[in-house]
Formats: structure tokens, sequence, C-alpha cells
């Protein structure tokens, strides 16, 4: 199992994203965190296993995108933000 965590980050947004992200995975001991910095994972989702969790924290993921790691994986957590 591994845990994934999607978020973005660019001129004025994201770093609280980033932050909230890294905190989350300092907390996960026995798991594999797997970062992808500066990669396209809304055009290009990462392959991902039933097995594994999706975090996703974004301001600008489509709900197709939501719906594609929904279908994928057993375990999937999203932040609403607003």
């Amino acid at each position: 199992m591994s845990v994934v965590f999607l978020t973005e980050h660019g001129d004025g947004i994201g770093l609280g994203h980033i932050r909230r992200c890294q905190t989350l995975a300092d907390e996960i001991k026995d798991s594999k965190v797997i970062a992808y910095p500066d990669y396209d994972w809304m055009q290009h989702p990462p392959i991902v296993s039933s097995d594994d969790i999706v975090v996703i924290d974004s301001y600008l993921a489509e709900p197709s995108c939501y719906n594609y790691f929904s279908d994928k994986c057993k375990n999937s957590w999203r932040r609403q933000n607003g």
C-alpha cells in the first residue's frame, strides 16, 4: 500500500496545500509516500492500485479527477475548499 498526495503549487497558491500534505505525510510511519513535484497529475494521473490511498488537496481539480481516483482506489480523500 502506498499513500499518494496530490496537490498543486505556483505563484500565489499552494503553500498551504504543500504544508498540509507534508504534515499528514510526516504522521504516516508505515506507509510509502509518493510525491509528484512539478508534475501535472490532473492531465497525467499517476498509476495507483486499488490498495493505495489517494489524498487530493486542490482548488483546481475537476470532479472528473476525483471520480477517476475514486474508481481506481478503495480509499480516496479530498479536502473541500471554501
